[in-house]
């Protein structure tokens, strides 16, 4: 995750991948969908995932094993 506007931040994570999903299910698309797009627009994209995959998806879960943060705010002013 990063803002890409000043003052920058970012955040990044490393871990071990703990289980993968191939494909996801509807749920799951779902639910990772509704945190970038409005309801309508995330249920019109799972829905058209599934009825048309265009690519292989695959959910990865990752155990956080180390956090990388950044935060440029002090540097404003």
């Amino acid at each position: 995750m990063q803002r890409e506007e000043f003052p920058y931040k970012y955040v990044t994570v490393e871990g071990t991948v703990v289980q993968e999903d191939r494909p996801p299910s509807a749920e799951q698309m779902l639910a990772i969908a509704r945190r970038y797009l409005p309801e309508e627009a995330a249920q019109w994209f799972v829905k058209a995932e599934l009825e048309h995959p265009r690519t292989e998806l695959v959910l990865f879960t990752v155990r956080p094993d180390r956090w990388l943060t950044a935060d440029f705010t002090d540097d404003v002013g």
